[in-house]
């Protein structure tokens, strides 16, 4: 199975995903979207993007920053 690959990139309108880091394990919500991918630097070579947002509320993917991919 290929391996996903995952972007950050700078504005909303170019995410797929927003995502938030939590602090406790139960406040994850999607999570399993983004494991197993990995981090890369190039926009056009992700599969998904996502955005890096200040609350919880806008997010659609919450997740703790020890399982956020490397």
């Amino acid at each position: 199975m290929r391996t996903k690959k995952i972007s950050i990139v700078e504005h909303e309108r170019d995410a797929d995903y927003k995502v938030f880091f939590c602090e406790k394990e139960y406040e994850q919500k999607n999570h399993h979207l983004l494991t197993g991918s990995k981090l890369t630097v190039r926009n056009d070579h992700a599969d998904v993007r996502i955005i890096i947002v200040e609350y919880h509320n806008r997010a659609n993917i919450n997740i703790l920053r020890k399982n956020f991919p490397a």
